[in-house]
């Protein structure tokens, strides 16, 4: 009992420190709402009196030209107005600085750059309002429309009250226009800004418009990298040119140095040679031309792409499975989506098909083979838990899958009432599927037929304009052989 009651004691303690902690925020809060209307009740008893007692002075807001002219000119403001101790004058010549205050009252002096002080958010207090606002000097004739009016902007933000005023030094009006005035500066200045914009559309926008045809940023970044595909080609003709000439340089302290100069003057002739004849420069081998196909079609330079490409099925069969996948590619970009041009891409996407099947079997072979020899060699207690070979092995299979997979998904596969048994589509349902989806009028897959060319591999040895497979075809017919 004695527990219960503690345990009372302490939620009601609890409770009683809750309602305390309460109660002090709220005082806190009476006592702020209490000082801002005090401050408030001052503000408007000082705009409500009358005579000598009442603060009727504006705040200035004076904008320079530059740091120097906002040296000169606060260096005159502080002689002529802090000597009185009534005025607060304040600099901001560098945009990082943060603003000394956060609301201006009466008699406070601004002295600020146009840079520094834009989008400073300058608030003023009641009193100040009630003098009407913020007063900006413009001590310059500002180079455009623009800035104008952003700088006398500044005087009725957020519908507050305020004036602007122009105070600018021209040595012209002591000299030889004595009757030069503002409206005529900012004539001057249309003029100026009017020429200007005139000149930049004759001619910079048509020299802008001419460098950027003759020297855009992917054209730069195009030509970085095949200068760095044709260096990389010509250091591998120079360490092939050094194995060649290793004896040479061997012996040249025994041999004159002037045939070793012979022979580098022929390699450089050759070099250039090269470069002049071969279409692709000094890219011949096979894994380079595929870099280099590939910048090609980065830049959707897809002719080019596909010379590539033609070159390697051609010169390089170990790399053509890749070569006929990205070929299709090139003429469906280059070509079009047209009929035509799709059993084109078809056609290479189907030979790369084959041959990627057939390099993915070997490798899965191989690793067949692999495991095995692992497991006999680990029964024998010699072999590794961890055989990163074929860990490698099964990697490039995965990536010669995900291109499988791609190529299958773009020119279709066959398909079989199996396909379709899933979830509660059992039974005869599949079948039934399958069935229906052959009808003509859904023409989502086609029916079984003959093929129009004859395959061994990925090599076509009769295609449907052969007179010997019309031959056959026929013949077959005839005998009763095909229904």
């Amino acid at each position: 009992i004695c527990e219960q009651n503690i345990n009372v004691t302490k939620k009601d303690t609890d409770q009683i420190d809750q309602d305390i902690n309460s109660s002090e925020d709220t005082i806190r809060f009476r006592q702020i709402q209490i000082v801002k209307l005090e401050r408030n009740i001052q503000h408007y008893q000082q705009i409500l009196g009358s005579g000598e007692n009442r603060d009727r002075r504006r705040a200035v807001l004076v904008i320079c030209e530059n740091i120097a002219s906002l040296e000169k000119i606060a260096a005159t403001i502080r002689q002529k107005f802090q000597s009185n101790g009534n005025c607060n004058i304040y600099t901001y010549d560098r945009a990082y600085r943060k603003f000394e205050k956060s609301e201006l009252n009466p008699g406070d002096i601004i002295i600020a750059t146009n840079i520094a002080g834009r989008g400073t958010d300058l608030t003023i207090d009641k009193l100040l309002e009630a003098n009407g606002g913020l007063h900006v000097i413009l001590s310059y004739m500002p180079g455009n429309l623009r800035v104008q009016q952003q700088v006398f902007g500044r005087t009725a933000r957020g519908g507050k009250r305020g004036t602007g005023v122009y105070i600018v030094y021209d040595l012209r009006k002591l000299m030889l226009m004595p009757d030069i005035t503002i409206d005529f500066l900012l004539q001057e200045r249309d003029d100026k800004e009017k020429e200007r914009l005139q000149d930049i559309v004759s001619k910079s926008f048509p020299k802008i418009k001419y460098t950027r045809k003759i020297f855009r940023y992917d054209e730069l970044d195009f030509n970085a990298n095949f200068l760095e595909l044709q260096l990389n080609s010509l250091q591998n003709y120079w360490a092939l040119w050094l194995n060649e000439m290793d004896e040479k340089l061997t012996q040249v302290y025994l041999t004159r140095s002037e045939s070793i100069l012979e022979e580098f003057s022929k390699f450089k002739q050759e070099i250039s040679r090269n470069l002049s004849s071969n279409r692709f420069g000094l890219v011949i081998e096979p894994g380079e031309l595929v870099k280099l196909s590939q910048l090609f079609m980065d830049h959707k330079k897809y002719k080019e792409a596909q010379d590539c490409y033609d070159d390697i099925i051609e010169k390089h069969s170990d790399f053509s499975d890749i070569a006929h996948y990205y070929k299709a590619f090139c003429i469906i970009h280059l070509e079009g989506g047209a009929k035509d041009e799709k059993l084109r891409a078809k056609t290479h996407l189907k030979k790369a098909l084959d041959l990627l099947e057939s390099r993915r079997n070997t490798i899965m072979s191989r690793n067949q083979i692999l495991q095995s020899l692992n497991q006999i060699t680990q029964q024998k207690g010699q072999g590794l838990n961890v055989n990163y070979f074929r860990k490698q092995n099964e990697g490039e299979a995965q990536i010669l899958s995900h291109h499988i997979n791609a190529i299958l998904e773009a020119i279709g596969s066959e398909i079989a009432s199996e396909n379709f048994r899933q979830g509660k589509i059992t039974g005869d349902i599949p079948n039934e599927v399958y069935k229906e989806l052959l009808k003509d009028k859904y023409n989502i897959i086609k029916d079984n037929r003959i093929s129009k060319k004859v395959i061994i591999g990925a090599k076509v040895l009769l295609t449907s304009i052969d007179n010997k497979w019309k031959q056959f075809l026929t013949e077959t017919i005839q005998n009763g052989k095909v229904k």
